[in-house]
């Protein structure tokens, strides 16, 4: 919420990716817009969102200093590499559209990430609860071959 509100904070999509496996933070891309083909014009995504890839299950190859994603090594790595970041991309934008629709438009979004800054800067000593011990929203999806 500061990103979104701060005037001279960057509000672009930043990503960043960890591994449990290493148990540190792989790496960052402060713009992952283009990377994750999201709108790079206009106010969509530019709110200061954050998405945070936990590679939990230690399935991507990282290089040997655990400082980035080796796809390379992988036989057809360039395709695991554009699927991986395709699918995250869906995702913040099933993300956006669901919060947009349920806040009814980007102003009332914006109003509702901001109120939850305030919330959770107000008062330093108060800490926010790891994503392990978080109530979140899921979702269940289904995909359907398509018919052609």
């Amino acid at each position: 919420a500061d990103r979104a509100t701060l005037p001279n904070s960057r509000k672009e999509c930043t990503l960043h990716l960890h591994s449990r496996k290493s148990g540190r933070l792989i790496c960052t891309d402060a713009d992952a817009r283009t990377k994750l083909q999201l709108p790079a014009s206009g106010s969509d995504y530019s709110q200061g969102l954050t998405m945070i890839m936990d590679d939990f299950t230690g399935k991507l190859p990282l290089n040997p200093t655990k400082q980035g994603v080796a796809f390379a090594e992988e036989r057809r790595g360039a395709v695991h590499e554009e699927n991986l970041y395709q699918l995250v991309g869906a995702v913040a934008h099933f993300y956006y559209q669901t919060h947009l629709k349920k806040f009814k438009g980007k102003t009332q979004l914006m109003q509702q990430v901001c109120k939850f800054g305030d919330w959770a800067n107000r008062d330093k000593r108060r800490q926010l609860k790891s994503c392990q011990g978080s109530d979140l929203t899921t979702y269940r999806v289904t995909l359907k071959k398509s018919q052609r």
